[in-house]
């Protein structure tokens, strides 16, 4: 029985630092540091073809801070560890969440880039409907996962587009979108290193393999 305890508390344990390592904040600050980089350079003549390949460089390496960071950080201080059916059944429903939202995600993004075509209640209810998705979306990720960063992040992604909207009525467009999107993607990232930081000095790696 006591084993089974320390084997459940084990799981729980390496649950948990499947999040705090912060390598996922660090990936979110970096995916809206993304977007950041589009909403900006749009307004520069700067060609289509080097802002997509800006866009993708920085979302291919929030992708590499995950992959690469756990492989080489979290993995030799807590190992390999299989969950249980229930935290699989978990993981399954985020990844139908997350897939849905970037689905929606994405027709929202393209909507507000062509919102010269919609309707003008359309218009005005894009940022409304983008907070509303980010909300839902990182609320129901944050309770699955049980990773509590993640509603703060939420919020955040959720305020960009309807601070966006305020700020271009105050200011330029330029200044609006580094406002609106790099502020919240650089207190994501800073989150992100605190964490990192945080889990290395509280876990370190077995002596066997140190």
């Amino acid at each position: 029985m006591e084993q089974t305890l320390d084997l459940i508390a084990l799981e729980r344990r390496a649950w948990r630092a499947t999040f705090d390592d912060g390598l996922w904040d660090m990936a979110l600050g970096l995916f809206l540091l993304a977007l950041t980089a589009e909403k900006t350079l749009v307004h520069f003549p700067v060609a289509e073809s080097v802002r997509m390949s800006i866009f993708v460089g920085l979302e291919l390496a929030a992708i590499l801070v995950v992959g690469a960071g756990k492989r080489l950080f979290t993995l030799p201080r807590i190992g390999h560890v299989k969950f249980n059916a229930k935290r699989r059944a978990k993981l399954g429903k985020v990844e139908i969440i997350s897939a849905l939202a970037v689905l929606l995600g994405a027709a929202l993004w393209v909507g507000m880039e062509k919102s010269t075509g919609l309707s003008i209640y359309l218009q005005q209810a894009m940022p409304a409907l983008w907070a509303v998705a980010a909300l839902i979306t990182f609320g129901l990720s944050a309770y699955l996962f049980e990773y509590r960063r993640l509603y703060f992040i939420g919020v955040l992604y959720a305020a960009t587009v309807p601070l966006l909207r305020f700020l271009e009525t105050l200011y330029s467009p330029v200044a609006a979108s580094l406002v609106a999107f790099g502020v919240p993607a650089l207190i994501i990232l800073v989150m992100g290193e605190m964490a990192f930081v945080r889990f290395l000095r509280a876990t370190p790696v077995p002596e066997e393999e140190a």
